[in-house]
């Protein structure tokens, strides 16, 4: 773990450019660049700093006397990478900080030590059935979840969450408000399949990838049998190195021909197939969740 934290630490040095100030001040910091698309929109009439804390994907380092001596003076809080964010924060000084990673755990530990000073809202961006990994470690001041589930969920396995504020999916909510109409009264589909595919989860979680393999072969072998139309609803973009490995690893369990409808991010393919459909299959799927929000028929 030492060394693997030392390579972390080169691929930043070398990958980043030196700033010697301190960035400007924001009205919104945006923890975590990832799922940067689901949270543009409802910061885009803000001033905002995107504040990216995977070592792979940060390329801007700052140093200045202010961010060196709060290093300094706050040491022994945390790791060096959470008080260096927490710094830069400081600096930012936003009258919020923002993240859709609601399981990161960068965003519990500087929310620990600035959360007297700084607003704090973690928005759900998916199922979140990690948690008990997570357990009493983590840490949210605000969390806008999906519902009364992770209220029960996260109280059980003894996460700290100061409010809980219960709103649905985000996500969802873009395609609900978007003026696309897809909806037919008669589905289109008997049933949605959703893909799931996860190589190399099995050594974690043991059968989880046979688990959902079966899922889909079952399926397709039931709707083959009684003639039923079905949507194997993908995660991934044609043409991406991930919508090739999701294909591969359902040819491990299917052992006939089979089309994986790929993403189109920007036309809300999945919600759009799924909303077109009489029951919707899966077995942990954020769409499992957010379709029976939406009073559709799901099978986990």
């Amino acid at each position: 773990v030492f060394f693997q934290k030392i390579k972390n630490l080169i691929k930043v040095l070398s990958n980043s450019s030196f700033f010697f100030s301190n960035p400007k001040k924001k009205d919104i910091v945006i923890f975590d660049n990832e799922s940067l698309d689901l949270i543009l929109p409802i910061c885009k009439d803000y001033k905002y700093f995107v504040l990216k804390n995977r070592y792979y994907q940060i390329d801007k380092l700052y140093i200045s006397f202010e961010i060196i001596f709060y290093i300094v003076t706050n040491f022994f809080k945390s790791n060096l990478s959470t008080i260096y964010f927490a710094a830069l924060i400081k600096q930012v000084d936003p009258k919020l900080v923002i993240t859709v990673i609601d399981n990161s755990g960068y965003f519990s530990n500087v929310a620990k030590i600035l959360k007297n000073r700084y607003r704090f809202i973690a928005i759900q961006g998916a199922a979140r059935y990690d948690i008990k990994q997570l357990s009493k470690k983590y840490f949210i001041p605000e969390f806008f979840c999906f519902g009364e589930y992770e209220k029960d969920l996260y109280k059980e396995h003894g996460s700290k969450v100061e409010k809980f504020k219960l709103c649905g999916s985000l996500k969802q909510s873009y395609y609900l408000k978007s003026k696309i109409d897809n909806y037919k009264k008669n589905a289109k589909y008997d049933i949605a399949l959703l893909s799931e595919a996860c190589p190399g989860w099995s050594r974690d979680f043991p059968l989880f990838e046979e688990t959902v393999g079966k899922i889909a072969f079952y399926t397709l072998k039931l709707a083959e049998k009684h003639n039923l139309k079905v949507i194997f609803v993908g995660k991934r973009k044609k043409g991406t190195d991930l919508y090739k490995r999701e294909v591969l690893f359902y040819k491990k369990y299917i052992n006939k021909n089979f089309h994986i409808n790929p993403r189109v991010k920007e036309n809300f393919t999945s919600y759009t197939n799924t909303e077109n459909s009489k029951i919707i299959i899966g077995m942990v799927s954020t769409l499992l969740r957010e379709n029976l929000g939406a009073g559709k028929k799901i099978l986990s």
